[in-house]
């Protein structure tokens, strides 16, 4: 076992922390599967709008990606598929309507401790749950006949406002084991990635190689481990997937069922009852959240505050790699004299404001920028929130002036967005 401590990063002090107790959420009218949540997508679709679907029915294939199915993440019927400028697919919506399922079954005489790799495999591909795995570098669905040099399993959080991993693990304690011997053979090389909580189960299972991290975010994300275990480059490629999807993967493989259920965090200081809820997979956040998503006054996110994608009526569903729902307050930045306060309720990571001498645990930050686009500068700051031995100025500025030979060069394969977040933050 590694065990790695992180003293680089940033743990963001904002208010509307959930309680890690699960609750049910609202019912939810409509699911949508996004089209900004797949890398270089291009869809093929099988269905058409007014079509009825079963859950796990084929929606559309990747024309870029050959093999590679998306499912539909409950029964109902095709509402619309949404399409932006130049006929960029967006979305399509399913009205949640009937039980109706296709199923996946594992043959008894067989069982699941007798598949092979390419079993497995091929049950992920048909029943959609392939698209549960991201490469690095490029955070893209893997080619169905693809062979990775390694495995990452995530089974920690350290996103601002996020749900406790071990809580929901707690809930599906034998599915998430079953995922972990399911998707460790699809890789020679399998690392489970936890915060050290003893409460994480599947660390003695052979074959699999525990890892722990231990420091503020971003030592949690996939990225950070990878670089720490096993490091990639253009010709080498790694997958990662959550705990969340390991979960589904061992669900589907005992039942032969695509598991809907998806727990999911309600945080911010504009939420009103911050929790933990269960929900479903691609759940409208109008049904989810109705007071945050109708108030003008607030925005409304699918996913972290550093990542996150704001609600809108085009864009209105649970991300698939998301494992929360944020709401802040709108701000412009501005106010009576501000410039002349002394920062009673204003965070920095500098102690600039008067704030750092009062010992306050928690803000109420807004979505205000505090100034716009700004020059950078070679001040340290983005090495304090960054654990990777990157030359992270230098990074920055190649890609601020699109020198991607350079970044290329300074590691920015190893990066996706979440990554750079804290970056933009400070």
């Amino acid at each position: 076992m590694s065990v790695f401590h992180l003293k680089r990063g940033l743990n963001l002090p904002l208010a509307g922390k959930p309680r890690q107790e699960i609750s049910a959420g609202n019912p939810v009218q409509t699911v949508g599967l996004l089209g900004d949540d797949f890398v270089d997508l291009r869809p093929r679709f099988s269905v058409a709008e007014g079509d009825q679907v079963a859950l796990g029915q084929c929606l559309f294939i990747d024309k870029k990606n050959p093999g590679v199915r998306f499912t539909a993440p409950a029964a109902g019927e095709v509402v619309k598929i949404q399409r932006g400028p130049k006929r960029k697919f967006e979305a399509i919506i399913i009205r949640v309507d009937g039980d109706e399922e296709r199923l996946f079954p594992i043959p008894a005489d067989f069982g699941p401790d007798g598949l092979s790799g390419e079993d497995i495999r091929d049950t992920m591909i048909k029943s959609g749950l392939w698209t549960a795995l991201r490469t690095r570098p490029y955070d893209k669905i893997p080619a169905v006949d693809a062979r990775p040099n390694s495995l990452f399993i995530t089974a920690m959080d350290t996103r601002p406002l996020s749900a406790d991993p071990a809580v929901i693990i707690d809930e599906h304690p034998e599915d998430f084991l079953l995922g972990l011997k399911m998707v460790q053979r699809l890789a020679p090389t399998t690392y489970l990635c936890t915060d050290g909580s003893p409460e994480i189960p599947g660390r003695d299972i052979g074959g699999i190689i525990h890892a722990e991290f231990h420091g503020p975010h971003p030592a949690g994300l996939p990225s950070t481990h990878i670089h720490f275990l096993d490091p990639v480059h253009q010709k080498k490629t790694v997958w990662s997937i959550g705990y969340p999807d390991v979960i589904a993967v061992g669900h589907l493989f005992r039942t032969g069922r695509l598991m809907t259920e998806r727990i999911v965090s309600l945080a911010g200081p504009a939420m009103e009852n911050p929790r933990l809820i269960k929900t479903r997979v691609g759940a409208n956040l109008l049904d989810l959240c109705p007071l945050e998503a109708q108030n003008k006054d607030i925005r409304l996110l699918s996913g972290s505050v550093l990542n996150g994608r704001q609600f809108s009526k085009a864009d209105s569903f649970l991300g698939k790699y998301h494992h929360q729902i944020c709401a802040l307050y709108e701000g412009d930045g501005r106010g009576l004299f501000s410039w002349l306060m002394p920062g009673r309720d204003r965070y920095s990571t500098k102690r600039l404001f008067f704030s750092a001498f009062m010992n306050k645990k928690s803000f109420g930050m807004t979505t205000a920028t505090w100034g716009g686009r700004r020059v950078i500068f070679p001040l340290g700051v983005y090495d304090d929130v960054m654990p990777m031995d990157f030359v992270i100025t230098s990074l920055l500025k190649s890609l601020a002036t699109d020198d991607l030979e350079k970044a290329a060069a300074l590691g920015v394969l190893e990066l996706v967005e979440e990554d750079l977040a804290l970056c933009s933050f400070v």
